[in-house]
């Protein structure tokens, strides 16, 4: 998710018109009103980055627009907190609800009869209203209010991912024992100890970090107080470390992603430079673009409403570069190498140095 959040960011918002780029120096103020486009003192590129987060996370976003006199403001939305209301009889939808915590509220808790629930209409271009939400969803057939992400479909498979280090962080809190019966023989616990004080006494002693492989003495009156222990022993490292390679391929190939696009390393699969622009051409152009056009749509109608005729896009390079094919013999003379490593040039020595000259 992080990956692509940086892909559809790219190296920030640039501005055109009439196709030409604008020098945001000469614009000074589309420049103050775009480094400032709510009370928050938020950029316009700190609530597109915020609403790509949310696009690629959950399969939607939100944009609050609010009107005051002259002046627009614009507010990302934490998509969490908004609900839609039911379409009218046009499929159209109206209104949108906003409240910070709707589990409370569907749980009737006593912290969701405290919390309030605000009613505000749905963006329309050119609209009096004082406030209003523009909510945008990935399409999905049957799921006509909200989207769903990419990812939806591995689902399971981050579960696994998830359970797999939980699995290991519980063999440290158990001693490295996958389980263990213990039957404890004699009469009342030491020191005035209540049974379940005992036990827990004991369980505290060989369980949690550095309590693993400990040796247990025992100092007993009779063979008939000796403990009983019965270790349960189920471990398949092989299976768990199959498993999570199964579980990391998954979620990725439901993200449409590549691994050497996301930073993963593959034993014997190292990406050249060729592989890894021709992946990344690949899913910029069928991946991040779409999500680039959906954030960009309602950012350019604001933009426009607020008084800018301009249009907004963001510009993603491959993360790789092929300068370190060139050559720099063939590119540079000898005093531009010269001064690339902080040294004087020398008389002369403004040519390129190849095996004509040499000779």
């Amino acid at each position: 998710i992080q990956a692509k959040v940086g892909y559809t960011t790219g190296h920030g918002l640039e501005f055109y018109r009439n196709n030409e780029r604008i020098d945001l120096e000469k614009e000074q103020g589309l420049k103050d009103y775009i480094n400032s486009v709510n009370q928050y003192d938020e950029s316009l590129i700190d609530v597109y980055t915020k609403c790509a987060r949310d696009l690629i996370t959950t399969g939607n976003f939100a944009i609050e627009v609010v009107r005051s006199g002259d002046s627009q403001f614009i507010y990302h939305k934490d998509i969490t907190t908004i609900r839609l209301e039911k379409a009218d009889q046009d499929g159209k939808i109206n209104n949108a609800y906003l409240s910070p915590d709707w589990s409370s509220i569907k749980k009737k808790t006593q912290a969701g009869t405290e919390e309030k629930i605000y009613k505000v209409p749905t963006y329309k271009y050119g609209s009096n209203e004082k406030n209003s939400i523009y909510y945008c969803k990935e399409y999905n057939p049957e799921m006509y209010y909200y989207g769903l992400p990419d990812h939806i479909g591995a689902s399971l498979w981050i579960d696994i991912e998830y359970r797999i280090p939980k699995f290991n962080v519980d063999k440290f809190d158990n001693g490295f024992h996958v389980g263990a019966i213990v039957d404890l023989f004699g009469t009342e616990p030491p020191d005035g100890l209540t049974a379940q004080e005992y036990v827990e006494q004991i369980k505290d002693s060989f369980t949690g970090e550095g309590n693993n492989s400990k040796i247990l003495f025992q100092m007993l009156d009779s063979q008939e107080q000796k403990s009983s222990v019965q270790i349960l022993d189920n471990v398949r490292e092989g299976d768990f470390q199959q498993l999570h390679s199964l579980a990391v391929q998954n979620i990725i190939t439901a993200h449409r992603f590549t691994p050497s696009l996301a930073g993963i390393s593959i034993a014997g699969k190292l990406g050249s430079l060729q592989q890894i622009q021709s992946e990344f051409e690949i899913i910029n152009n069928t991946i991040i673009q779409p999500y680039k056009d959906k954030l960009l749509r309602p950012i350019n109608q604001m933009l426009k409403e607020a008084g800018f005729d301009v249009t907004a896009k963001v510009h993603t390079k491959s993360p790789v570069s092929m300068a370190s094919l060139i050559n720099p013999n063939e590119i540079l003379t000898i005093n531009e190498q010269r001064q690339l490593l902080g040294m004087a040039a020398i008389e002369g020595a403004d040519i390129l140095i190849n095996k004509k000259n040499i000779e």
